[in-house]
């Protein structure tokens, strides 16, 4: 159980300040964040507290760094599915526009990059509310789950 704490919280950001790409993967539609967004919160936001035996103090901190980042990273979302759906109205349309398309391409890059800024900086001002035993804990759980997704993807051929 300890062994899926990080990507407990990695998760947890994207679903919180995602980019799209993590939140489709956790059940959303490409038009939008997954309808029981706010329960995949909770869930993991209690499993990743009882993992490292958070107090009510770091609770409390880290679910206010949660909703800061939320906040910030709602408009860029926001936009990321505005760009989506256009992008999907390009493929129907009755000519190729590439100069419109690559221009929905760079800004989703942009937003994607703000997106990935966000997120390290949440994980990172979390990881400072927890005591060096708990960054210790979750430094190695980060490492068996690394170790446990590379042995789930498929070989690539050379």
């Amino acid at each position: 159980m300890k062994r899926r704490l990080i990507p407990a919280i990695a998760l947890m950001a994207a679903v919180m300040v995602g980019d799209g790409s993590l939140s489709f993967a956790a059940g959303d539609t490409p038009d939008g964040p997954p309808v029981n967004e706010q329960v995949l919160q909770k869930k993991f936001f209690q499993k990743m507290a009882v993992r490292l035996k958070l107090t009510d103090a770091q609770k409390e901190q880290i679910r206010a760094l949660f909703k800061e980042a939320s906040a910030q990273t709602r408009p860029l979302r926001e936009q990321q599915l505005n760009n989506r759906r256009q992008l999907r109205q390009l493929t129907e349309a009755d000519s190729f526009d590439e100069t419109a398309v690559k221009s929905l391409a760079a800004e989703q890059g942009q937003l994607h990059a703000q997106l990935l800024v966000t997120r390290t900086r949440l994980l990172y001002q979390v990881n400072k509310v927890l005591t060096p035993e708990q960054r210790e804990q979750a430094k190695r759980m980060r490492a068996d789950m690394m170790n446990k997704r590379r042995f789930h993807r498929p070989q690539q051929e050379s």
